[in-house]
């Protein structure tokens, strides 16, 4: 029986999905030699707590490479604790866990919002608890209204079909651009204290940093947040974000079309 840990695997469509090398995303190159995330790290937040598993690493690593290339491009002025909770509410996350495109699908049409505003705090100790079931109108205007301010891409890294070589190639060209989301096997150690993989994918964490030929640098939400990983890591899937402030602000919707787009997320 494989342990999981919330990652369930997307179907990559080539013929609708962004890809890297496909020149849809238009991102920019924001570290010239794709070193130096490490320096924008956020505070470590973990997904089981209290009890809980919420299986809501896709929202916690994907959450995680937004708040670093945030804080990369715009410092202070970027709020750099998003809310994993609403996150995982609002794109379906289930006891099984989530398919990270679908998050970030979920995050480019229904925005983010501050951990404050819905926080894994030590009074949550239930799954019904974690998952709120009505959410205030408040929450999702503020979720809103990050959307209207940031414009957030994303692209898939390599195809199913790539060879590790070829995954490698890709990740080093796409960390010139954001930290990774990535798709993996939790946890498996050497003695050498480098991780390797040792069954299917599970769990969505991210890689932020590399040693060429030698190891992967990680970042998770279990204990243990830093992790470093064998160069010869087979990941399964993986993406690469975009994040723009928006030059011009564009008024807050009535929030009238978030239900049709809930429907199509639960249904």
């Amino acid at each position: 029986m494989i342990n999981n840990h919330g990652f369930q695997p997307s179907i990559i469509k080539e013929d609708e999905h962004y890809i890297l090398g496909d020149g849809l995303l238009g991102a920019a190159v924001e570290m010239n030699d794709g070193h130096g995330w490490g320096l924008y790290l956020p505070k470590a937040e973990l997904q089981r707590k209290n009890g809980l598993e919420t299986m809501n690493c896709t929202a916690y690593g994907t959450l995680n490479a937004i708040e670093i290339l945030g804080r990369k491009k715009y410092g202070a002025r970027f709020q750099n604790n998003l809310s994993e909770r609403f996150l995982g509410r609002v794109s379906g996350t289930s006891r099984q866990g989530n398919d990270p495109h679908k998050v970030c699908e979920a995050m480019r049409h229904l925005g983010a919002v501050p951990e404050a505003f819905l926080p894994f705090s030590d009074e949550i100790k239930t799954w019904e608890d974690y998952y709120i079931k009505i959410i205030p109108f408040w929450i999702w205007r503020t979720g809103q209204q990050w959307r209207t301010t940031y414009s957030f891409g994303h692209d898939w890294v390599f195809l199913p079909t790539d060879s590790i070589k070829q995954k490698q190639v890709r990740m080093k060209e796409a960390l010139k651009y954001s930290p990774l989301g990535v798709s993996g096997y939790a946890w498996a150690v050497r003695s050498d204290g480098l991780y390797e993989k040792r069954g299917t994918d599970n769990h969505w964490f991210i890689v932020y940093d590399y040693v060429d030929g030698v190891k992967w640098l990680a970042y998770d939400s279990y204990d243990n947040t830093k992790k470093e990983l064998v160069w010869d890591y087979d990941f399964g899937q993986a993406k690469r974000f975009t994040l723009t402030k928006n030059t011009t602000k564009a008024e807050v919707s009535s929030l009238g079309y978030v239900p049709f787009y809930l429907k199509s997320v639960f249904s």
